[in-house]
């Protein structure tokens, strides 16, 4: 619900904070239950203190009546969260887990109890995986991977409460979940990237007669087959495809026992890959290093934990290569290089992870492999972009004398993967941050850019980088967009020491604090609706006190909600709905603006 509001009162001015050291004998207590019914404690749950004033967060455990203390606090606002095993963890005053939730201020020695979170059960996943054969195939990788990032750049993934193997059934049990849809990939871990081929009904006999011998049916080494193939398995995701894209989707409430979720390891064709690397203008072949990337979630299918794949490769002096031992699925084929050298060598054991993030040159590929070899493969080298300029100082204090500290870095602009083509998607994956370090006198330089949208960073302790103007245009809220052409891009960065922003209480119609809603603070200018950082929403401490800084200058227009999905409040539809319920504050260059608000 959206609540509406009345302003209170409007002041500018400068923050000032005292502080009085006193002996803290303040304390919170309170109670964990169960979110089923309301009332069964919770015992042995982590209970966790955060706040600014304290050096580390403390944590306890609930007795077994499910209470918790933490005595002998000083005066300041704290944050509470209780996890525990099978559970979603909940922050104190959470609409429901995963939102955020009420801080409590407390006053000197003052003494808060009945205090209550209410923990839900988390979702379960469970199956059985089997070989080939129909046996149970134990000691085998599980991940569960939220369905949303099936598509998206992603980080090796682990299931809740850490990896997750097959017990000696073959079966797996993966609880704690938060309620929403997952995909179940299980994939064993290869001593070698390229033992992927099709046996024969009389080589997968053998085979399994050796495992026999063996007393084990883990097949997580590749094992030489009579008629000289090699046997090994592919990551496979529920219900039995080697394509993440196509996998079955499984969606769980909270609470959910979802089982029978069974799939069987077979052996698949792998194919090979190969074209050739040109240059737009003709010249010298680069050195260039090939790498060929599965697009999708990441999952630990090498030692090294890493989706590259490079042991197959081989190139040739005119350009020419081939990537053998490839798998079904969506892929990225990533070139960097410098021009004018030989190729490297690929097949080098010193070859790392490092030596594809290098170089002048530079070109991507999307390439999808079914059931066919992929040939004629062109890979168009392309000259990369570098990005200059200079660091400036707005302030009321001296700058820092010394910046060669402060590094100017980009990264790959991820506000959403939808409607990405997988190209595009893979490069988020692919692209390493690029950095550069700045010079005594504040000047920058950023090189071996690829095409495409980026956003810019540069932190500096006890400043604010209040813009990053590129071609008349502040970056920090649209983003840098380098375009295919070589050429050079120059930034002016500008930081401050004065931290604008918006400070005030939130009271109910009675004029009590309304520490059960969320504020959110968004541009009254539309146009700046897609500048993430002059969105922001918070949730109230338990006076009402609510606070938003380091926002840059302009009319905004602040509302309250009673609940708010992370997700989608950001949406220009979802902000649509609020205008009629917001009140417009403005925000100046070097004040922090005081704006209390009453809900109607």
């Amino acid at each position: 619900m959206i609540a509406r509001l009345v302003r209170l009162s409007c002041v500018v001015g400068l923050l000032h904070v005292a502080l009085i050291a006193q002996q803290p004998t303040a304390s919170l207590s309170g109670v964990v239950v169960s979110d089923s019914d309301g009332r069964t404690p919770i015992r042995r749950a982590v209970v966790t203190l955060t706040a600014s004033t304290i050096v580390r967060n403390l944590s306890v455990v609930t007795d077994d009546q499910g209470r918790f203390t933490f005595l002998n606090l000083g005066a300041g606002t704290y944050s509470i969260s209780v996890s525990k095993a099978a559970y979603l963890s909940r922050a104190y005053g959470a609409k429901q887990s995963g939102r955020p939730g009420t801080a409590i201020a407390l006053a000197q020695g003052q003494q808060v109890t009945g205090l209550s979170v209410a923990l839900e059960r988390g979702a379960v996943l469970a199956g059985t995986i089997r070989d080939m054969s129909g046996r149970p195939a134990p000691d085998v990788p599980i991940t569960i991977v939220p369905a949303a990032r099936l598509n998206g750049p992603g980080t090796l993934e682990d299931s809740p409460g850490g990896p997750l193997r097959t017990d000696d059934r073959g079966m797996y049990r993966v609880y704690g979940l938060a309620p929403g849809e997952y995909v179940v990939a299980a994939s064993l871990i290869f001593q070698r990237a390229n033992t992927l081929s099709r046996p024969s009904a009389a080589s997968n006999d053998a085979v399994l007669r050796a495992l026999e011998q063996r007393g084990s049916t883990r097949a997580s080494v590749a094992i030489a087959a009579p008629d000289g193939g090699e046997l090994a398995y592919a990551p496979v995701f529920y219900p039995g495809t080697p394509i993440a894209q196509d996998a079955q989707r499984v969606r769980v409430a909270a609470g959910e026992v979802r089982d029978g979720l069974d799939f069987v390891f077979v052996p698949i064709s792998s194919h090979h890959v190969s074209g050739q690397i040109v240059t737009v203008d003709g010249s010298t072949l680069p050195s260039v290093v090939l790498s060929l990337t599965s697009i999708g979630p990441r999952l630990p299918i090498l030692a090294a934990g890493f989706p590259l794949i490079a042991a197959g490769l081989k190139q040739q002096a005119d350009g020419t290569f081939v990537f053998s031992n490839v798998a079904p699925g969506h892929y990225a084929l990533e070139a960097r290089g410098n021009p004018g050298t030989a190729p490297i060598d690929t097949r080098a054991s010193s070859l790392t992870i490092a030596n594809a993030v290098t170089g002048a040159l530079w070109a991507l590929v999307e390439v999808t492999v079914t059931e066919a070899d992929v040939t004629g493969v062109t890979v168009a080298m392309r000259p990369t972009v570098t990005l200059s300029g200079q660091v400036r100082f707005d302030s009321t204090s001296a700058p820092p004398r010394d910046l060669t500290t402060l590094h100017v870095g980009l990264t790959r602009a991820t506000a959403g993967t939808a409607g990405m083509s997988a190209r595009e998607v893979a490069q988020l994956a692919l692209d390493q941050p690029r950095s550069g370090a700045v010079t005594a006198d504040g000047t920058f330089t950023v090189t071996n850019i690829s095409a495409g949208m980026y956003t810019l960073v540069a932190d500096l302790p006890g400043w604010w980088l209040r813009s990053a103007v590129v071609q008349g245009r502040d970056v920090l809220d649209t983003g840098i967009d380098f375009s295919d052409e070589p050429v050079d891009t120059r930034a002016v960065l500008t930081f401050t020491d004065r931290r604008p922003g918006v400070s005030g209480q939130l009271q109910s119609s009675s004029g009590r604090p309304a520490p059960e809603y969320s504020v959110v603070i968004f541009p009254a200018d539309r146009v700046m609706w897609a500048a993430t950082r002059r969105l922001r929403s918070t949730r109230p401490a338990s006076d009402g006190a609510f606070s938003f800084t380091d926002l840059p200058a302009g009319d905004y227009l602040v509302a309250a909600l009673t609940d708010l999905d992370p997700d989608t409040w950001q949406t220009p539809t979802f902000l649509e709905q609020l205008l009629s319920s917001s009140v417009k504050v403005t925000v100046s260059e070097d004040a922090i603006t005081r704006q209390d608000l009453r809900i109607q």
